[in-house]
């Protein structure tokens, strides 16, 4: 049987890539609206917008996972994944983002 403290620190694992897949996602979705905004389209509240609602769930269920892994494993464990945020940041940002590489990066 798995250690409950493993399964914690799985649970935490995926739930802080999928928090930051939803935080990309709400970056592309801000993108999107600037975009329509930039094309003469009518501003459209972000808040309102289906794409950044659907991210912000999907962010916002990555969050509830942690919630959950705290059930198994101590929050000094769980509280130290929160770095991996930026690991799948680095890794998800250029697939999904598209965006043009600069001096800086």
């Amino acid at each position: 049987m798995v250690d409950l403290t493993v399964l914690g620190i799985i649970i935490g694992i995926i739930g802080q890539g999928i928090s930051a897949l939803g935080l990309i996602l709400q970056k592309k979705a801000h993108a999107a609206i600037q975009d329509r905004v930039n094309s003469g389209k009518k501003k459209k509240k972000w808040f309102a917008d289906p794409q950044w609602l659907i991210a912000f769930l999907i962010f916002f269920g990555g969050n509830m996972m942690n919630v959950v892994a705290l059930t198994f494993a101590s929050q000094s464990i769980i509280s130290a994944l929160v770095v991996l945020v930026l690991v799948f940041n680095a890794i998800l940002a250029p697939l999904l983002l598209k965006g043009e590489k600069n001096s800086k990066d």
